[in-house]
């Protein structure tokens, strides 16, 4: 499967959750947009970045990027998302369907979300990534 269907699955089924959690869902025509969804909250809008969340079984580690890609020449050039373009990234784990619910301002300049489900003996301070498991407050 390559990676433009593993991210339509992703948006996919985010926006079936957002939808079943009873907010009103918009997506852009152009795919030139910085975000993927849009949720209206009364005329408030709520720009959302989805992500698919990795399993990098050589590290026994999940990661997540937090920037776009684009190709020019043979170059690859990486594009961290900011406040004025985004509020939300929002990842999704296609291992087990669960997902992550990231504020732009607590990505702060991330390239990536790096975390693992079990604390290694030689880690000090685990990534808190419960708080961001399933929907947060997004307004």
């Amino acid at each position: 499967m390559n990676k433009i269907l593993k991210g339509d699955i992703s948006k996919a089924y985010v926006s079936a959750r957002l939808l079943k959690a009873g907010y009103i869902l918009l997506e852009p025509i152009s795919e030139n947009s910085r975000y993927d969804l849009v949720i209206d909250l009364k005329g408030k809008f709520i720009r959302i970045q989805v992500k698919t969340i990795y399993y990098k079984n050589d590290k026994k580690v999940y990661e997540m990027v937090c920037y776009s890609t684009t190709r020019r020449n043979k170059n690859h050039i990486r594009t961290q998302y900011t406040k004025d373009e985004i509020d939300f990234i929002i990842g999704y784990n296609p291992d087990n369907d669960e997902i992550y619910t990231f504020p732009i301002k607590d990505i702060n300049g991330r390239n990536q979300i790096i975390f693992r489900n079990e604390r290694r003996a030689n880690q000090h301070s685990p990534l808190n990534i419960s708080k961001y498991k399933e929907f947060m407050k997004l307004n």
